[in-house]
């Protein structure tokens, strides 16, 4: 199958027939590469991977509204990451998947495992969203982009130790949130 054989999918020619979803990739996609890209340590895999999450909220966007296009792109990629663990996918002999708040089992074969998993990342997109904007933005660039304190201040327009005020709110409640999944 062709990239212009799916519906929504980047082809070749860059011609992509939903605005949104191009609006989105505009937006995103350079962050989306990195954090990809960190945690797949291999080129070839983070681009098929990046595809792979434009088709998945494709295919979201066509049944509902996305509110948070940033935080739902990163949950999409953050599952899509466990899912390639657990498959075993990717080429990349060295590669590794970093992922601090959801720890699904690494060898979540059956199904009940499966649906808990699932669960879980649908806590901590839920938990995400609740974040107020500021903290949730400083967060998703932190640990999404792995861009630094003072990369993210700024790019914000705030000190440091703002940023630093924002991480440790969203880790809290971040943290808070996922017990209760366990």
């Amino acid at each position: 199958m062709s990239n212009a054989d799916i519906p929504g999918a980047k082809p070749k020619g860059g011609r992509v027939s939903d605005p949104a979803l191009v609006s989105i990739i505009e937006k995103y996609d350079a962050a989306l590469m990195r954090f990809l890209s960190r945690r797949l340590r291999n080129p070839a895999d983070a681009a098929e991977a990046a595809q792979e999450v434009y088709l998945r909220l494709h295919r979201y966007k066509r049944q509902a509204n996305v509110e948070k296009p940033e935080a739902f792109l990163f949950t999409i990629a953050a599952n899509l990451l466990r899912d390639l663990h657990r498959q075993g996918v990717s080429r990349s002999a060295n590669g590794h998947i970093s992922i601090d708040l959801v720890e699904p089992e690494a060898q979540c074969s059956s199904p009940e495992q499966q649906v808990q998993s699932r669960q879980a990342l649908e806590v901590f997109s839920a938990a995400l969203t609740e974040l107020n904007p500021n903290t949730r933005r400083a967060f998703v660039l932190h640990r999404f982009s792995d861009l630094t304190y003072k990369q993210i201040a700024a790019e914000m327009g705030v000190s440091v130790a703002m940023i630093e005020h924002h991480i440790m709110r969203a880790l809290s409640h971040l943290r808070k949130r996922m017990r209760k999944v366990r």
